[in-house]
C-alpha cells in the first residue's frame, strides 16, 4: 500500500489495509513458490467488519473499490535476473459491476477496471489467465501490483491471492458454472 496504509496479515492468509485510506492508491507485494508453469492467478476480495459496509473495497459509502490495473512479474528466487512482466490473456470474475469488468483489470488501459457494485460485503473473486505459464526451476518471486486510479478512496481492503499450474480452467478453483 501507499507509505500511510498499515497492513495486516491474518491467520486466513488474507491481507487487511488499515488506517490512512488515499485518494488513489497502489498496492504491491511479492511471494516466493516453488511452482512452475502457473497458468492462473485467483484474487479473492473478502467482506471484514473493520471495512465500511463490511468492504471488500475500502471506499466509505458502499464498501466497494475499483481495481484498474492488476499486474504481476516475476523473476527467479535466487535473484540475479530483473523481474520479467507476466502479461495475462484475460480475466474472469463471480461478478461484475454494470461498465467494470473482470477484463479491465488485466487490459493495460488504466481509465477501466473491476468493480463489484451493488454486491458489497460480500466475497468476490477474479481468475487473471496468464498467456504463457510462468515460474522458474529452483522457485520463483512474484511481484503483484494493483492499481486504484479511479480516485474517492476506491481501494481493496481486504484480499487473498494464489496461484496455480493447472490447465484446465474448470478444474483450477471451485467457480459456478456461469464464470467457468
Amino acid at each position: 500500500w501507499s507509505s500511510d496504509v498499515c497492513s495486516s496479515d491474518l491467520a486466513d492468509g488474507s491481507v487487511l489495509g488499515t488506517g490512512v485510506n488515499p485518494i488513489y492508491d497502489t498496492i504491491s507485494f511479492e511471494a516466493d513458490t516453488s511452482l512452475t508453469g502457473i497458468t492462473a492467478v485467483l484474487l479473492e476480495v473478502l467482506p471484514d467488519p473493520s471495512l465500511p459496509k463490511n468492504g471488500p473495497g475500502r471506499w466509505g459509502q458502499t464498501g466497494n473499490f475499483i481495481l484498474d490495473e492488476f499486474a504481476l512479474m516475476a523473476r527467479p528466487a535466487s535473484g540475479g535476473s530483473p523481474a520479467t512482466n507476466v502479461f495475462f490473456a484475460g480475466a474472469t470474475a463471480d461478478w461484475e459491476q454494470q461498465y467494470y469488468r473482470a477484463d479491465h483489470a488485466v487490459d493495460r488501459n488504466p481509465k477501466t477496471g473491476w468493480a463489484i457494485g451493488p454486491r458489497f460485503g460480500q466475497r468476490h473473486f477474479l481468475i487473471a489467465d496468464l498467456q504463457s505459464p510462468a515460474g522458474y526451476p529452483g522457485g520463483t518471486r512474484l511481484q503483484f501490483k494493483f492499481e486504484h486510479y479511479h480516485g474517492n478512496s476506491h481501494a481493496i481492503g481486504r484480499f487473498r491471492v494464489s496461484v496455480t499450474t493447472e490447465k484446465d480452467p474448470l478444474r483450477r478453483w471451485s467457480v459456478s458454472p456461469e464464470v467457468a
